[in-house]
């Protein structure tokens, strides 16, 4: 099995001549796509144990070869050695840990440093690519907590930290 191909030549608008593509004037090598084997057998051949291939390759095919292997960037001494004992297994604990740290947690502890009075549009400049739901259900859930009340009403209003020392 291998990974999704590239676009087809016609729908990208070049010319094909082998595994090169012609795009007007410029000239680009196209690589061909490793099937999950070759990828496997790279993480090896770099001195990554893994115990099960079928996991691993379902690994690969649920995230993306190139994704995954930036998690392994802490281990590498060189472009093909990995830290000895470097497993799959770690590297994907690491990959699911960081992926479990999420949006609505990043928002929450900005809220937490941010001044006593501040706005959504601070939150916004600290979060420029996170959603305006995931920031309204962020302080919503921190309202329902009791940590945060709004001081009005709107895409501007002011939010307040309530104070735990009553």
């Amino acid at each position: 099995m291998r990974p999704p191909a590239p676009l087809h030549a016609a729908m990208c608008g070049c010319v094909p001549v082998g595994d090169i593509f012609i795009f007007g004037w410029f000239i680009m090598d196209v690589k061909q796509p490793s099937t999950y084997a070759e990828q496997l057998q790279k993480l090896k051949k770099r001195g990554c144990i893994i115990n099960n291939d079928d996991i691993a390759i379902k690994v690969l095919h649920h995230i993306n070869y190139y994704r995954f292997t930036a998690y392994f960037l802490p281990f590498k001494i060189s472009e093909d050695e990995y830290v000895a004992g470097t497993s799959f297994k770690k590297v994907y604990e690491i990959y699911e840990f960081d992926r479990s740290i999420n949006k609505a947690n990043n928002i929450e502890n900005t809220i937490l440093k941010l001044p006593e009075i501040f706005t959504k549009e601070e939150i916004r400049i600290n979060h420029p690519f996170v959603s305006e739901s995931t920031i309204n259900r962020t302080l919503s859930k921190l309202r329902d907590e009791k940590v945060i009340k709004p001081l009005g009403k709107g895409r501007s209003a002011k939010w307040i930290k309530i104070s735990s020392e009553a």
